[in-house]
């Protein structure tokens, strides 16, 4: 009777703490939700439930600590069911993309090789990967669909940005010798208004599970039916909106 007494007290502990972390993050203090909701988690240990890891998950991506978030997202995928697949999906593409513009921050330094640019290309992709299965497992159509595109646009972008790079490293140095190795990360830099009291974090290069090549002809397929579908329906919308308003009037 004793232990089930206690057991209840802490679970009623950690629901009052999550609530606090949702209120926390609700009003934009990203930092004290993240550590209220690592804290829940830390006391629940194994037995965290999905929902409440992917919660911390979204609270650590907020607050700018990504290796953070990638731990915590992987324990909201373990038990990951249904709907909350396409979340886990949509959500780790936000934490590649950020990665990727971190990655594309320090291969612009001038002292960066060309081929830094290559972290930041390898994240976009798989950035872009994510939005497609967020699409294809259910998540909200028209963002994952769109994230997915505005993620390839800047995986080309970057490309580009690394063959500027290469063209002007010859100009300056015409007989330098590239480097067997791209420049390493360096920690997380956390946004100093949200997190002021947080450290620079180690972010890991080693490769995730999204790879481009695994999207085969048939999702691909699926993408583009629901691509297609939703410019439909917006255009039904806009021809439906545009006969119900006055003459004259215009549809913007």
């Amino acid at each position: 009777m004793r232990s089930a007494a206690l057991f209840l007290l802490a679970l009623a502990g950690s629901a009052a703490d999550r609530g606090e972390a949702a209120g926390a993050y609700a009003a934009g203090r990203f930092e004290e939700a993240r550590a209220s909701l690592a804290a829940v988690v830390a006391t629940a240990g194994a037995d965290a439930a999905a929902e409440l890891c992917f919660d911390w998950a979204l609270a650590a991506f907020r607050a700018g600590a990504l290796s953070e978030a990638e731990t915590a997202l992987q324990r909201a995928e373990e038990g990951a069911r249904g709907a909350d697949i396409a979340r886990c999906e949509f959500l780790r593409g936000n934490l590649l993309h950020a990665r990727a513009e971190r990655q594309a921050a320090l291969a612009a330094r001038p002292e960066a090789e060309p081929f830094a640019y290559d972290l930041a290309v390898r994240d976009m992709e798989r950035a872009h990967v994510a939005w497609v299965r967020a699409a294809l497992a259910g998540a909200d159509v028209p963002a994952a669909t769109r994230n997915a595109e505005r993620a390839l646009r800047r995986s080309r972008e970057l490309e580009e940005a690394r063959k500027r790079a290469e063209d002007e490293r010859r100009r300056r140095d015409p007989q330098a010798t590239p480097q067997p190795q791209p420049l390493p990360v360096e920690g997380e830099e956390d946004d100093a208004e949200e997190a002021p009291s947080r450290k620079e974090e180690q972010v890991s290069d080693a490769p995730l599970e999204l790879e481009l090549s695994e999207l085969d002809a048939a999702a691909v397929a699926k993408l583009r039916a629901l691509v297609a579908e939703r410019e439909r329906k917006k255009i039904a919308e806009r021809e439906k909106a545009r006969s119900a308003s006055p003459a004259g009037a215009q549809d913007w």
